[in-house]
């Protein structure tokens, strides 16, 4: 797997402090933090058949991130907008 897969790592670690302050923020203001069961399951079935995702790594070559953890948080959004 050649790291040109991916973004960057800075645009990684972006993406990541991105989604870890909203998390943070829906938790703080009472938001649900994870997504449902189904809605997880949803999410992944969609990315599993997208042409980013790299079944290998369960990995997302948009934004890098690994799909199995990025679906459990009802504020994450596809880079793509499929969900």
């Amino acid at each position: 797997m050649s790291e040109q897969e991916f973004p960057s790592l800075p645009e990684q670690g972006k993406n990541l402090m991105d989604l870890i302050g909203q998390i943070t923020s829906d938790g703080m203001m009472g938001k649900q933090v994870f997504a449902s069961d189904f809605e997880q399951q949803r999410r992944f079935n969609i990315c599993e058949v997208c042409e980013y995702f790299h079944s290998k790594t369960a990995r997302c070559r948009k934004c890098g991130c690994y799909m199995k953890n990025k679906v459990t948080f009802q504020s994450a959004s596809c880079p793509v907008k499929k969900w």
